[in-house]
């Protein structure tokens, strides 16, 4: 990546969490402003750092990725989010980008395509993983 961009990382496996953080340090330059176990905390922590992207797990104690979304959206967070889930079910994804989601990736991704994803969102693009994108743009097509 040209340009460093913050970043907040949101997910209840801590080691799955410091993981991803590390590659986005080390891989990308990106900085890393904190961590959260819980979409609470992890709320917090986007109005506390007010970081450029939240990496969310797709499911979390407390607030799930979608509210953790909604609510940001609701308090004008200038956070774009992308959800990172294990999750590859079409549904989620459509509700995840519904709810205001700038990215829609699995955690089974290559890591190249964690790179294009945080590009792509980074420059006010949507990214979603290409197993899901029909399920997407059908979306966008039929509204």
């Amino acid at each position: 990546m040209s340009q460093s961009i913050s970043l907040v990382v949101v997910d209840d496996d801590q080691v799955v969490a410091e993981c991803v953080g590390a590659i986005c340090e080390s891989l990308f330059g990106a900085e890393v402003l904190g961590f959260a176990t819980n979409g609470e905390d992890g709320l917090a922590l986007m109005e506390r750092v007010r970081p450029q992207i939240a990496l969310l797990d797709l499911s979390m104690p407390l607030l799930s990725s979608i509210e953790v979304i909604a609510k940001a959206s609701e308090r004008h967070f200038p956070t774009r989010c992308i959800v990172l889930t294990g999750s590859p079910d079409q549904e989620s994804c459509i509700t995840a980008m519904r709810a205001g989601a700038a990215g829609y990736l699995l955690k089974a991704s290559a890591i190249d395509e964690l790179t294009r994803a945080l590009q792509a969102v980074s420059e006010g693009k949507t990214y979603v993983t290409p197993r899901l994108k029909d399920a997407v743009d059908h979306l966008t097509t039929a509204s």
